[in-house]
């Protein structure tokens, strides 16, 4: 969905998010006219429901012109699968964000914990110990050694087991990567090879590394939810540990201002969804001859369902 007929009214507005977090608010601003024209054009609101057709640079402002716990929605056909955003204003507790996804008793969670690094980190406790008492089968990743020792120490027999970043770093030295964000991707329609080389080293470099180590403590290949956090940006990577079809990635503090990054056909061809305090994304599942994953087996080596083995 583009406002059309402005001419040079909207030129530079639909750009992915840069990476360089001093160009966030700049880039922000430049979707404000955008906002206004919605608004005037829908009665003075921003909208509760859009759907995404369009691609990696489309969706960002898509998702700008969201009110309050609207939804975007991604479907087929996609042009680029570097998808990322501005978050939204807002935090709710843990409690309510796992009640508003409906977790059932049973089932599998990842929690991140300890982003900065800190032993004691107060929200993700509170984070364990609200999946813990609806029931999680609980699996935590932290980014030290020291933490796990900490998780391991405070929560044995509750949780499942925990996995560090550190230790992952330091079986696999520089062939592990844990990136700010989904690596940059070119346009997959102009430069197919760079783009898939990219992939390619995501996936090798980190999903897989990352995907054997929380494997290890964990029968099933996906988790029903992944607990997120919002001052890192892993969230290409949670969407591909959440389940297709029914995983949830879930935050729960302030995302305003940040940016965040997943990769595309991960969230809309597996129908995944991720809740935040003041928005939802949604995978609508359907594909297209046009989108890039019809164009041939070599495309469909990147990014596979199976990258937990």
């Amino acid at each position: 969905m583009k406002i059309r007929g402005e001419g040079m009214r909207y030129r530079g507005v639909y750009t992915k998010v840069p990476n360089d977090p001093s160009r966030w608010k700049k880039w922000e601003s430049k979707g404000r006219v955008l906002m206004e024209d919605y608004r005037r054009s829908h009665g003075g609101e921003l909208s509760s429901h859009l759907i995404c057709r369009e691609g990696d640079q489309e969706f960002p402002r898509l998702f700008q012109l969201l009110k309050e716990k609207g939804t975007v929605t991604i479907e087929g056909a996609l042009k680029g699968y570097q998808f990322t955003f501005i978050g939204k204003k807002g935090v709710s507790s843990p409690d309510e964000m796992l009640n508003r996804v409906k977790m059932k008793r049973g089932e599998s969670v990842l929690v991140y914990y300890g982003v900065n690094r800190m032993k004691v980190d107060p929200l993700g406790l509170e984070i364990l110990e609200s999946v813990t008492r609806h029931g999680g089968c609980l699996v935590v990743v932290t980014y030290t050694d020291e933490q796990k020792a900490f998780i391991d120490s405070r929560l044995q027999g509750h949780i499942q087991g925990v996995v560090s970043l550190e230790t992952i770093r330091e079986k696999q030295g520089v062939d592990f990567d844990w990136p700010p964000g989904v690596p940059y991707l070119p346009d997959p329609d102009q430069d197919w090879e760079d783009c898939s080389k990219a992939l390619k080293r995501f996936e090798e470099r980190t999903l897989r590394p990352f995907g054997r180590e929380v494997r290890k403590v964990l029968s099933n290949e996906f988790f029903d939810i992944v607990f997120e956090r919002a001052r890192h940006d892993s969230l290409g990577i949670s969407v591909s540990v959440a389940q297709p079809k029914t995983g949830r990635v879930v935050y729960c503090e302030e995302m305003g201002g940040l940016r965040y990054s997943f990769y595309g056909p991960q969230v809309w061809r597996d129908q995944r969804r991720v809740e935040m305090p003041a928005a939802t994304i949604r995978g609508g599942g359907k594909e297209s001859k046009e989108d890039g994953f019809a164009k041939g087996d070599e495309q469909k080596t990147y990014l596979r369902p199976d990258i937990l083995k």
